[in-house]
């Protein structure tokens, strides 16, 4: 959970409301389910006609956010291979 001010510098990373909008997904992990958990997609306005991959900095990010989280081992080794990769 985070709190307001952290919410809002997500947000402002995020380019909300400008680049991403807002959406709520459920989140699987392991036997556990999170609801309403906020996620971010693209405005349609920046939507392009093809997949454009994730930087390879932006996947550190993730990854080492997921290690200080707590993220499962084998989702982090998934992304890590991404890494490899490019």
């Amino acid at each position: 959970m985070v709190n307001k001010e952290e919410f809002d510098v997500i947000r402002k990373k995020e380019g909300h409301p400008y680049c991403y909008e807002e959406i709520k997904v459920d989140v699987k992990s392991g036997m556990k389910v999170y609801t309403n958990v906020i996620s971010y997609k693209v405005t349609k306005n920046k939507e392009l006609d093809h997949h454009m991959p994730p930087s390879k900095s932006y996947l550190q990010l993730i990854i080492e956010n997921g290690k200080n989280y707590g993220f499962p081992e084998d989702y982090l080794n998934y992304l890590e291979g991404f890494v490899a990769l490019g």
